[in-house]
This record gives C-alpha cells, structure tokens and sequence, in this order.
C-alpha cells in the first residue's frame, strides 16, 4: 500500500518497465492511473524525456528491485543515503521534498556498485551484434570475414566462472568497490554499455538516472516484492520481465 497526499493509502499493482520510466518521483502520491502510480515533485523529474535511456534505464530499475529483495545483507549499507540527508546541506530542505544533487549521488558508491552488478546479472540489453568490416583473426584462431555477423551474449557473459570467477552467479555489490571507492570494469569485461569506439556515450547519464530514481524510491518507500515470482524474460531486444515486477511500496515510517 502506498499514501496519498491527503492520507488514504492505495495498492501499488504490478511495476513494469514502462511504468517506472512513466512515473514521477516527489513528495507523495498525487494518482493512480492503471496500475501504476504518479508523483508528484516540487521539481518534476521524467524519466521518459530521455527517450534513448527509457527502455533501458527502465529494464535495468527492475533488475535492480529484484535483487534488492532478494538479499538482506547489503541492504542495510544503504544507510549511505541516509548519511547524505543528515549532511549540513541537505538538512536544509525538507527530507520529503528531497531530489538529490550530482555531487550526492556521486558519494553514494555503494549505490553505484550495487546497480552495476545487477546489470551484470540482468543487463537491460542481453545479447548485441556487430559485423565484420574486414577479414580477421581472433585471439583463439577464429577466423572472420568481411560482412560476417558476430553475436555476442551479455547476459551469459556476465554469469561466467571464466569472467568473473567462482562467485559469478552471487549478487556481490562489494566486487566493485576498492579502498571505499566505486571501480568500474574493463569495457570488454563488462560489456553493458558497449565497448572501444561505439562505447555507450549515455553511460553516465544512465547511471545518473537510474541512482535519482532508485535513491528517491528507497528514501520514501519500502520495497517489498511479492512472494513466488520468478524472472521470466521476454523474448526481445530489452531484457523485460515477461509479467513485470509485482511489488508493494510501504511508506517509510520518520
């Protein structure tokens, strides 16, 4: 159940993709239309005018609340949000009107780990293909021609023992955090967003979009997903939940 600015609470019906890059993050609940809700904001923050990201910044948001109910652990050290709303300058605005700054979000590392390594495990894009401008040779021996097509599988990329070692199949944030700083991985390790010259340019716009929403979620809402789901992907180009992300949103308590 989530809480209507006038007090009433509503049920938050099954969450997709498209309704998490629909959706408006703010102070409290303002509607329900269908089956998802609508914030409002003092400073209205869509998603969807992003339109390259919207799939995928979306696709990924899911991904990230799956795994988010899934281990009780890391959870508890996202009190890293929690630090940046006590800090001086934030403490001047009202801790439900919050939309956090650049530099804040920047400080969030364990954040910033924890939604790389769910897009290692659930990629928004899980398999890409490039083809062959000239004839060559692989480091294996394999040999290419010119208008070849090559497949490459992310989401099997990302789970392989040979890649990412024995644990690659654990949701593991700490992997991506060094001397308490977030390291990010070889391009051609993590292959998410591309890799040598047609490297995603919006890469950082992603994250930075994919922090805003999560951290204004997480701030307001307790994320529960309701039990018995499992991740069936639907077959296409984005990595979608074949019935979406069933969840109740539990207004944190002060």
């Amino acid at each position: 159940m989530i809480k209507n600015c006038n007090g009433s609470e509503r049920l938050l019906l099954p969450l997709t993709t498209h309704e998490i890059s629909s959706s408006r993050l703010g102070s409290c609940t303002r509607a329900v239309k269908g089956d998802f809700a609508e914030w409002a904001a003092p400073n209205e923050l869509w998603a969807s005018d992003a339109e390259p990201s919207r799939d995928s910044s979306s696709v990924a948001l899911v991904g990230f609340f799956w795994l988010y109910t899934k281990t009780q652990t890391w959870k508890r050290k996202l009190s890293e949000i929690g630090e940046i709303i006590n800090s001086e300058e934030c403490k001047q605005r009202e801790s439900t009107g919050i939309v956090f700054q650049k530099d804040e979000l920047e400080k969030m590392v364990y954040l910033q780990a924890a939604l790389s390594e769910s897009m290692r495990l659930y990629p928004p894009a899980p398999i890409n293909l490039k083809e062959v401008e000239e004839d060559d040779v692989y480091p294996d021996g394999k040999r290419t021609r010119k208008g070849d097509i090559v497949f490459y599988h992310i989401f099997a990329m990302g789970r392989m023992e040979s890649i990412w070692g024995k644990d690659c199949n654990e949701f593991r944030p700490e992997r991506w955090i060094k001397d308490g700083q977030f390291v990010s991985s070889k391009h051609f390790k993590y292959t998410v967003f591309n890799g040598g010259p047609r490297f995603c340019v919006g890469q950082k716009f992603a994250y930075l979009q994919t922090e805003m929403l999560a951290t204004s979620i997480l701030l307001r809402y307790k994320v529960i997903v309701a039990e018995g789901q499992v991740f069936s992907p639907k077959i296409t180009t984005a990595l979608y939940m074949k019935y979406g992300l069933l969840v109740t949103f539990q207004p944190r308590q002060e």
